[in-house]
């Protein structure tokens, strides 16, 4: 990041659709994460290079969406779709993690996984975020970025990347588990009701497992589950609940989120925490126990985190003085 930071005076996109000088309907890429901007600067050259001549090639639909194959494909063209996307990238997956190959095979038309999530801080930031919706992340949806000045409250205590957990895609239509899985229907996170973090945090009781319901209200097959696709759930998360609490979304599906109505949690399969890279570079250890405020309040477009040091350490600019513990 910082060396990105270097060479193009800004820290990468968190969500952009196109690749640096296209404009208009050339700008083909769908959604590209942070962690795409960041290949050349990780020794993965020749990705980025793949992901260049998917993004440009001519049938862009087919190409060009990191998430899947769109359409009937020719074989050259899953050809480049699989060089750019199919692969993951080592630099991105964690040791610890026992289902990064879950659901996907090499040469298969699954995106490679990741356990990597970019911050969008301490505001519910919906899958698509609607014009005006508060960003007091360091990434957030859309083109644009910050620089290393527009983290107010300091690049040390402010968080940039976490981890997250991969899903093991066994759990069944009224289980789940909360590291790597999204409660979905939680209507309490609808703008109308409040959009209360506790809502959340109500359906997996001791952070373990999600409360069995009699739908279909368990999420599988996202979170970590495509590295160059980036919305929240995908590649971005929330500090609003603890580490390894529960992730949710107020619709059926996370376009149906509305604005306040999804939470995504940093998740990972460490004892008791997450890995967190912070603003100066460092990586600290921060306990699933780490003050995060009052669930019960709703959160705030500016001024200090209602969500304790969790929530301030995602907060750019909140004013607080507080550091990990």
């Amino acid at each position: 990041m910082h060396n990105f930071l270097d060479a193009y005076q800004t820290l990468p996109a968190g969500c952009e659709s196109g690749l640096p000088g296209q404009v208009g309907a050339a700008r083909r890429g769908s959604r590209l994460s942070g962690l795409v901007w960041i290949l050349p600067f990780i020794e993965q050259t020749a990705r980025w290079d793949a992901v260049t001549t998917a993004c440009n090639d001519e049938n862009h639909t087919v190409t060009g969406d990191p998430q899947n194959i769109v359409g009937t494909p020719t074989d050259a063209q899953t050809v480049i779709w699989r060089t750019a996307w199919n692969r993951h990238v080592p630099t991105y997956l964690c040791p610890s993690c026992g289902n990064s190959d879950v659901g996907w095979t090499i040469d298969s038309n699954n995106p490679g996984h990741q356990n990597m999530m970019m911050s969008m801080g301490d505001w519910p930031t919906p899958f698509e975020a609607g014009t005006g919706s508060p960003s007091r992340g360091v990434f957030r949806i859309g083109a644009a970025v910050r620089k290393l000045a527009n983290l107010v409250d300091g690049t040390s205590n402010t968080i940039m990347i976490s981890e997250a957990s991969i899903s093991d895609n066994t759990g069944d239509s009224t289980t789940g588990i909360v590291r790597g899985d999204i409660r979905r229907n939680v209507t309490a996170l609808n703008p109308g009701t409040g959009a209360l973090p506790s809502a959340c945090h109500a359906v997996a009781p001791g952070r373990k497992e999600y409360i069995p319901t009699s739908g279909n209200d368990i999420r599988r097959g996202l979170v970590g589950m495509m590295w160059g696709k980036s919305y929240p759930g995908t590649t971005m998360f929330h500090t609003i609940l603890p580490p390894n609490s529960a992730s949710c979304f107020s619709g059926a599906s996370p376009a149906d989120a509305s604005p306040n109505g999804m939470i995504i949690s940093a998740t990972s399969n460490h004892t008791g925490g997450v890995n967190v890279g912070l603003g100066d570079g460092s990586v600290r250890f921060v306990s699933s126990t780490v003050d995060a405020g009052d669930p019960n309040l709703p959160p705030r477009d500016s001024g200090e985190s209602p969500y304790g040091a969790w929530g301030a350490l995602g907060s750019i600019n909140g004013g607080e003085s507080k550091a990990i513990p």
